[in-house]
């Protein structure tokens, strides 16, 4: 990587710098650091950015809270590819993760210090505002209106030097965001941050179990194993059915098998699959998707959400439809709730009998879209014979010394033990081994397992 990070308070703050090391190793600045801030560490980096937006959007001013609005989903994509790994992990890493990891321990000590800094800003500027009119350099009839940073420059006397101290906290608070956020758009354009892991209604070109899965998901879709939707007038059109599970453990996989099932069979007058990330911003993004999955071409972008949601209700009236929602990380009950409800709204204009099927880490997300409980599903593990199959595709791919075969599949079977039956971890780790097929690294592979 070729950005690096400045320095402010003695700490490191990212910074382009061409031709040098893009994220420096923060072991000795976290060194001697109490508990709590070790603890602070590990939370996640985009909660803290959520934070600072709820908190300092009326003192940053519009330009600094739309960097930290840009960089939060950034940094999502960040924690996600690092959570990927850390769950498909045995010991052996990539070294562009563990660039990821430095990258997110850097970016938690800066933020958690700047927030710092903006938590005594706001919390001294709610004291000066609740003071009366005389004291009160704040005091004016539109001063709930207006930035604390235009106050700065009207205010003399007595507190004007308290005031002055609170601006440069914010300016110090600006200028760290504009560094983090020239960062990481530099990052961005190299391409040292994660994609966008948008999925597809597709399933993998080969797939190991999982039919008797799809069938019965579809089934439940159909109706024909003892599941009936409510009937009568006023009654949603629509039901959901919901299958959860931890990341990578096929719940993706078995959702496009279904909807492959379903859109060959003729059932449904329309098929939509639509991705939905955790850090979706708006319920527009996800409009525009179901508007370009239902109509096959992009929407007019000067719509606004309530305007799409119009034009979905008229594409999707009078038709019985069938929607996938691939929630990607999206828990419930964490702030997105609204907006994961008024997703599905459109469809209330579907024929009866219309269909969503929803995937998701949790079953908080599921109920809030209203799949019932006995709808949300989990997705099973892979029986052992299966999963250790499928560890050997990814592991094995390509050419073997057939001399070597058999030892590496004794080996490949020891191994396939410790990855928790997770699809996610033989993938990760399956190519890994593939790079190198050696007898003595796939042995050194199988040492460094836990016993």
């Amino acid at each position: 990587m070729s950005s690096s990070f400045g320095r402010t308070n003695g700490r490191s703050v990212m910074m382009h710098k061409s031709g040098k090391t893009a994220v420096t190793m923060v072991a000795t600045a976290a060194a001697g650091k109490t508990a709590m801030s070790l603890k602070k560490q590990e939370e996640d980096v985009s909660r803290i950015v959520s934070r600072m937006i709820a908190k300092g959007h009326a003192l940053l001013g519009a330009d600094a809270t739309e960097k930290l609005m840009q960089l939060e989903p950034k940094v999502v994509k960040v924690e996600v590819a690092v959570r990927e790994e850390q769950d498909a992990a045995i010991g052996i890493t990539s070294p562009h993760t563990d660039r990821h990891r430095e990258l997110l321990a850097q970016l938690s000590l800066i933020l958690h210090e700047t927030e710092d800094t903006l938590d005594k800003v706001v919390t001294r500027h709610r004291q000066i505002v609740s003071l009366p009119a005389s004291t009160n350099p704040f005091h004016e009839q539109s001063w709930a209106k207006k930035k604390l940073g235009s106050v700065f420059h009207t205010v003399s006397g007595g507190t004007g030097t308290e005031i002055k101290k609170l601006g440069r906290s914010i300016d110090q608070v600006r200028s760290v965001i504009d560094r983090v956020h020239e960062g990481m758009a530099a990052l961005e354009d190299e391409g040292k941050l994660p994609t966008d892991r948008r999925t597809t209604g597709v399933p993998p070109a080969k797939v190991f179990g999982r039919f008797v899965d799809c069938e019965r998901i579809v089934a439940m879709l159909h109706r024909t194993v003892g599941y009936e939707d409510q009937q009568g007038p006023g009654c949603c059109p629509y039901s959901v059915v919901g299958v959860y599970g931890a990341r990578g453990y096929g719940k993706t996989t078995l959702a496009q098998l279904v909807y492959a099932r379903i859109d060959d069979a003729g059932y449904f007058d329309l098929a939509m699959w639509v991705h939905v990330s955790r850090d979706f911003a708006a319920v527009y993004d996800v409009f525009a998707d179901m508007m370009k999955a239902a109509t096959g071409r992009a929407p007019c972008s000067h719509h606004d959400s309530s305007t799409m949601q119009r034009s979905l209700e008229k594409e999707l009236g009078g038709k019985r439809v069938f929607l996938v929602l691939d929630l990607d990380d999206v828990r419930g009950n964490d702030g997105t709730n609204e907006r994961l409800r008024r997703i599905l709204a459109p469809l209330e204009f579907c024929e009866r009998d219309s269909k969503v099927l929803v995937t998701s880490r949790t079953v908080d997300a599921l109920l809030v879209l209203g799949a019932p409980k006995a709808r949300c599903v989990p997705v099973p593990e892979l029986a052992e014979d299966v999963f250790l199959q499928l560890f050997l595709h990814y592991a094995l791919q390509g050419s073997v010394d057939e001399r070597d075969r058999g030892i590496l599949e004794v080996i490949g079977a020891d191994i396939a033990k410790n990855l928790k039956r997770s699809p996610l971890a033989a993938k990760t780790v399956g190519e890994k081994l593939r790079t190198n097929k050696s007898i003595e690294f796939w042995r050194s592979v199988q040492g460094a397992l836990p016993n």
